[in-house]
């Protein structure tokens, strides 16, 4: 069985190269500014997009005919035309369970960037003034035996 050409935007984890290894061959290439990553996609039989690359049924037209899924590595196809892949017969796949542990971790982060006032503090070394008197410094408290929660929808 001739092994899937998969085509990329940016570099693979080595754990996702194994799991397609003796499956697919995989090229990598910068979509970038430029428009030349579709002559190299178009030799693909799947591409795998970032978040931040819209594939519309002009893109797929301009991929050609042999693309057969568009996979996006994480929770939204909104950047996708659905329809125009549908009626070109192209399967999309997305990973929406990838980033919860670095949405987790994110998360934690941005609750003890607010406790100990980190990006504050920053900009004001980063600006070149006199660090403020303490006492006009609003202080981060301490996290040790604290219950912190994150509200949200």
């Amino acid at each position: 069985m001739q092994q899937a050409h998969v085509w990329t935007g940016r570099a693979l984890h080595p754990e996702a190269l194994a799991v397609l290894e003796g499956l697919a061959t995989i090229s990598v290439s910068s979509v970038g500014e430029r428009n030349d990553w579709y002559a190299e996609a178009s030799t693909a039989d799947a591409i795998i997009i970032e978040g931040a690359t819209f594939v519309t049924g002009e893109v797929m037209d301009r991929i050609g005919p042999r693309l057969r899924i568009i996979a996006r590595p994480g929770i939204g196809v909104d950047r996708i035309d659905l329809v125009e892949a549908t009626l070109r017969g192209i399967l999309i796949v997305n990973a929406p369970d990838g980033p919860t542990e670095s949405t987790a971790e994110h998360a934690i982060a941005l609750l003890l960037n607010l406790c100990k006032q980190v990006m504050v503090n920053d900009r004001v070394l980063r600006s070149g003034r006199p660090f403020p008197p303490l006492r006009e410094v609003t202080p981060g408290f301490e996290v040790a035996g604290a219950v912190l929660g994150l509200v949200g929808l």
